[in-house]
C-alpha cells in the first residue's frame, strides 16, 4: 500500500514564488502611485455644471475646457461665492459687467443681479464677456487679463505699450493682482487640458 507523501516545494521553488509576488507588488505599487494622482487631479480640477459649460461654450464658440478653468479660478466651483469687490456666482460677475450684458442681451428688464447665483444665468453671462473679450484681443491670456483687471486697463497697457497683442508676456502686467490670476488661468487651463483633452 503506497503511503501519501506531502510534497515539499524545492528551494528553488521558493525563490521562484518570492521573485513573482515581488514583481506583482511592485506592478500594483506603481500602477496605484500612477492613479492616484490622477484620480486626485480630477477631483482637484473637477467639471461641475457641465450641462451649462457645454451649451454655453458651444453657443459662444469657447473652448469648455477654459471655461471651467475660469470659474475653478474664480469661485472654484461656488455659486454663491461673493468677492470683496462684490462680484458674485460661480464666474464673478460685477455687477457693471452684469448691467451691460443684461443690456445688450435685451434683459434688462427681466433679470436681476441676484439671478447671478443661479448658475445657468451665471455661466451664460461669463461666456458672453469672454466671447467679447476674445473677439477684442485675440489672445485668451490677455482676454483674462481684461476679465479680471478690468477691459479699460489692459487697452490702456495696450496703447502704452506695456502689454503687447503681438508677443504677450504675463510678466509683463503691471497690476500684481492681475498678473497673478492669469497665471493661474494659464496652469489651471493646461492641467484641465492635459487631463480632458
Amino acid at each position: 500500500m503506497a503511503r501519501n507523501r506531502k510534497r515539499r516545494i524545492k528551494p528553488l521553488g521558493w525563490f521562484v514564488i518570492f521573485v513573482l509576488i515581488t514583481f506583482l507588488l511592485i506592478v500594483a505599487i506603481y500602477s496605484v502611485s500612477k492613479l492616484i494622482p490622477f484620480f486626485s487631479k480630477q477631483y482637484f480640477y473637477q467639471q461641475n455644471y457641465a450641462e451649462y459649460v457645454e451649451k454655453y461654450s458651444q453657443e459662444y464658440d469657447l473652448d469648455p475646457l477654459y471655461v471651467y478653468s475660469v470659474i475653478k479660478v474664480e469661485s472654484d466651483f461656488n455659486p454663491d461665492a461673493t468677492s470683496s469687490a462684490g462680484a458674485t456666482g460661480l464666474m464673478q460677475i460685477m455687477p457693471i459687467a452684469f448691467e451691460e450684458v443684461a443690456e445688450k442681451l435685451g434683459e434688462a428688464d427681466e433679470v436681476s443681479y441676484s439671478d447671478m447665483k443661479d448658475p445657468e444665468t451665471n455661466i451664460r453671462y461669463g461666456c458672453y464677456i469672454l466671447r467679447q473679450l476674445l473677439d477684442e484681443f485675440g489672445d485668451y491670456r490677455i482676454a483674462s487679463a481684461a476679465y479680471n483687471g478690468g477691459i479699460g486697463n489692459v487697452e490702456g497697457w495696450v496703447e502704452e505699450g506695456i502689454i503687447s497683442l503681438d508677443d504677450f508676456d504675463v510678466e509683463a502686467i503691471p497690476l500684481s493682482e492681475t498678473r497673478h490670476y492669469v497665471r493661474k488661468i494659464v496652469s489651471t487651463y493646461e492641467n484641465y487640458k492635459n487631463l480632458y483633452e
